[in-house]
Formats: structure tokens, C-alpha cells, sequence
């Protein structure tokens, strides 16, 4: 971001505690619109690629 802050695993791994409970989908788009937040209006310093999986049973 523009103060140059690192988003980390811990944050990432709150964030999909705290959305156990959405769809695969959501959580994606929770953690884009997380991290999207966080960087404010700083360039990605690198390329984000992303699989969330949920178990059904």
C-alpha cells in the first residue's frame, strides 16, 4: 500500500475465518475487495493469483 505495509498471511487468514460461512465465490471476492482496500491508491507491486476451495462434506 502507500505507507509500503506488507498485507500478510495472518490478515489474509482472519479474513477467510471470518468468511466460513460465504461461498467459494464470496470469499473471492471478499479478499479482492480486502486487499483491493488495503492498497489504497498504490500500483500492485506483483501479479495475485488466487484458488479458494471448500469442502462439502
Amino acid at each position: 500500500n502507500e505507507k509500503r505495509d506488507e498485507y500478510g498471511s495472518p490478515r489474509l487468514q482472519q479474513l477467510i475465518i471470518n468468511s466460513h460461512q460465504l461461498n467459494a465465490q464470496e470469499i473471492v471476492e471478499r479478499i479482492i475487495d480486502d486487499v483491493s482496500t488495503f492498497q489504497g491508491a498504490a500500483p500492485p507491486h506483483d501479479d495475485m493469483t488466487m484458488l479458494v476451495m471448500k469442502r462439502v462434506s
